[in-house]
């Protein structure tokens, strides 16, 4: 351990040599007394109760969740070799995704082709320490990078072109989003120090301008999540934002500044329940690992203008559950990823976002070369696309893009 920590020194003593003197970031707030920052308004009077229910079924075919799917692999080189993916956004005609491994940022086209990296290590233009979070802003159709140890903002072109850098004096070490063409969203985790915000620290979400002036917050809270757990919280669907807060129930969605609180779920009746998000609690410690052997949601909730999506997890991991929602028919459907039986070539690991009417999600390519084989084997004939695509796949290759589209509940 003191090694690590001599380590930490050395590196940020180097760092900071590098680096040109400056003022320090804090004194770059650009709201010096936070006197003209606003609460912003929340409406919670258009809630609707879900309740969510264990899985009764043994077993869900694949044909009976799915209306429509389609895979797109993205390309795989020495300069689009990915690791783990962690998120994906898709603008336009391109797919932006971030990777865990090599902490960065690979856009493709909408065949999967590659286009550009963006997140290097290092010092010069369009260079940064280490990406901490990104967002796809949908009315500059910018791509941009947060590095929270150096405190910048990084904004880059669909086609991968440094733009330019602005200095951020927030530490957020979930994500962000911008929910109108001059209005960021930054999910703040309470137990991250940000003593320069004053009285706004206590809210959850805090506003800033494209120019980065804190303008002010909503959502308060006093702790909502260890420090060492920080999911994502934001989650897209081209120019529309939804916010679901770690350890929270409750799923939100943007209209302009204002927080519209959509749906609660219910979980009444799970054993070792952790729900506890509300403004006057502050039972979760900095140390406190009990909430993750509890059952709880985890964010974001993904959603289309049918459906909502999300995964809970239970103290027992073989028991974690999907559950699909359908807005319109209000009908549910929980599921553990070990009973979905796929009788149809639909393959999928994990969903990463949604475009337009349709879940984004991925899974190895071997696994789909698995079940090439498999169906070979058992005489049956895969749709031609499908089979040409997969017999161009290499088991080492970047993991497949699944699209595909859930089918009405009835």
């Amino acid at each position: 351990m003191k090694r690590i920590i001599l380590l930490s020194s050395i590196l940020s003593i180097t760092i900071a040599c590098q680096q040109p003197k400056k003022e320090p970031v804090i004194a770059s707030l650009k709201a010096t007394d936070l006197q003209d920052t606003l609460v912003f308004r929340m409406i919670n009077d258009q809630v609707k109760q879900v309740s969510v229910n264990k899985s009764a079924v043994k077993s869900v075919n694949a044909s009976d969740l799915i209306a429509d799917f389609k895979y797109i692999p993205v390309e795989t080189a020495d300069s689009s070799l990915l690791g783990q993916y962690k998120n994906a956004y898709i603008l336009r005609d391109r797919i932006v995704i971030e990777d865990i491994e090599t902490n960065m940022a690979y856009i493709f086209d909408m065949k999967g082709k590659y286009i550009n990296k963006i997140g290097r290590k290092g010092y010069g233009p369009g260079e940064l320490f280490k990406m901490s979070s990104l967002a796809v802003d949908a009315y500059t159709n910018n791509v941009v990078l947060y590095d929270s140890f150096i405190k910048k903002m990084f904004y880059f072109s669909l086609a991968g072109d440094f733009l330019y850098d602005r200095e951020m004096a927030l530490n957020s070490n979930q994500n962000f989003c911008f929910v109108s063409p001059n209005l960021l969203a930054f999910a703040i985790n309470k137990t991250v120090e940000n003593s320069q915000l004053k009285e706004l620290e206590r809210y959850n979400i805090i506003y800033t301008d494209s120019m980065l002036n804190v303008l002010g917050g909503t959502y308060p809270t006093v702790k909502n999540s260890p420090p060492e757990y920080s999911p994502y919280s934001y989650s897209f669907n081209r120019q529309h934002v939804a916010y679901t807060a770690p350890f929270s129930p409750d799923f939100y969605q943007f209209s302009g500044d204002t927080l519209i609180h959509k749906y609660h779920f219910d979980y009444k009746g799970f054993d070792k329940l952790f729900i506890d998000n509300s403004a006057d609690s502050d039972k979760i410690g900095d140390d406190d690992i009990s909430v993750f052997y509890s059952t709880r949601m985890l964010p974001p909730v993904l959603f289309t203008n049918r459906f909502l999506w999300f995964k809970t997890q239970t103290p027992q991991p073989s028991d974690e559950f999907y559950t699909l929602y359908d807005k319109t028919s209000e009908k549910s459907l929980s599921f553990r990823p070990l009973d979905l039986n796929y009788n149809i070539p639909f393959r999928f690991t994990s969903v990463l976002t949604t475009y337009d009417d349709y879940m984004v999600g991925y899974v190895p390519a071997s696994v789909l070369m698995e079940m090439k084989t498999a169906y070979d084997r058992a005489g049956e004939a895969l749709d031609s696309e499908i089979a040409e695509m997969i017999s161009g796949l290499q088991p080492d290759d970047n993991d497949i893009l699944v699209f595909f589209k859930p089918r009405a509940l009835q």
